[in-house]
């Protein structure tokens, strides 16, 4: 007998991409960034738009949703799959989504402690800004990050160079500038690095490669939508 995941595409094949943000009173501050990088999910994986899924009616759809929960900070995924018969060619475009919703535990630690981790490299590709459902090396680093007991861990990219951490973008600041790695380096195209790249007259941001050596030079620094920015310190190489 057949059940919604036996023929959900991004449970058998990783045909989705999903979206991560914080919930306050069931608004999410950069709503609009997300939803354009919704957008520009769907047309790297050639997705067909729904035209009634405006930004509207997804604010509509997490307040509405939010109103189950008697927490007023929520953690918010909306993942979003190709609803398409077919094996690893689908038989159409067609998409849908679903939304989870849990409350928000933010870690109260000032500082994350990080290593790097050896045992595999994110590709450098179309696909590589994107938050893909098939992120099984993710999942590898985070069981090899929980028993080295650090709070992240550091991803490098398929040319031994710094590309992002497990929950989050990478900044170094030096000497009052701060550097992330450019979007060729493979890493997400996260929503809280790209509004700190537009607060130009609050940071000066340069995107750069860095090295593995280049992490010990100034204060490392972790952003995402949820948390924000932490600071990080690097305990292993």
């Amino acid at each position: 007998m057949e059940n919604a995941l036996s023929t959900n595409r991004s449970f058998l094949y990783g045909d989705g991409f999903f979206e991560t943000f914080k919930l306050i009173k069931g608004r999410c501050e950069r709503f609009a960034l997300h939803f354009e990088r919704i957008k520009h999910s769907f047309e790297l994986l050639q997705l067909d738009w729904n035209p009634f899924w405006s930004q509207s009616f997804f604010e509509e759809k997490l307040l509405s949703e939010s109103l189950n929960f008697k927490e007023a900070v929520l953690k918010a995924r909306l993942i979003f799959y190709r609803n398409s018969t077919g094996t690893y060619t689908p038989e159409s475009d067609t998409a849908d989504f679903f939304i989870k919703l849990e409350p928000c535990v933010v870690s109260a630690k000032s500082v994350l402690y990080a290593g790097i981790y050896p045992h595999a490299k994110k590709a450098c590709n179309f696909l590589s800004g994107i938050k893909s459902t098939s992120a099984l090396m993710f999942v590898m680093a985070g069981k090899f990050m929980k028993q080295k007991g650090w709070d992240e861990i550091i991803i490098l990219n398929e040319h031994g160079r710094v590309c992002e951490a497990l929950t989050s973008n990478i900044f170094m600041e030096i000497d009052g500038i701060y550097y992330t790695p450019p979007l060729s380096e493979g890493c997400i195209a996260g929503v809280n690095r790209k509004a700190l790249l537009l607060e130009t007259k609050r940071f000066t941001i340069v995107e750069k490669a860095l090295s593995p050596g280049d992490l010990i030079k100034g204060k490392l620094y972790f952003s995402n939508a949820v948390r924000g920015m932490i600071e990080g310190k690097l305990i292993e190489t």
